[in-house]
């Protein structure tokens, strides 16, 4: 079974995915990435950075 989203690059390291309704940005930040959902909170790989987003469109 696929993803239900997928994040689209919107510009040179900078990712966006409407996840049920709700804008989930990541961007390329120094040694990580960081969200628009999780705060100043600098995620070490892509991967987690979509796992902490998921997290915080479910609270």
């Amino acid at each position: 079974m696929g993803n239900p989203f997928c994040f689209d690059k919107v510009a040179d390291g900078r990712w966006e995915s409407d996840v049920n309704g709700v804008l989930v940005r990541i961007a390329a930040y120094q040694d990580g990435y960081k969200t628009n959902l999780t705060g100043d909170t600098v995620l070490i790989d892509f991967g987690t950075a979509i796992k902490a987003s998921l997290l915080a469109v479910l609270d």
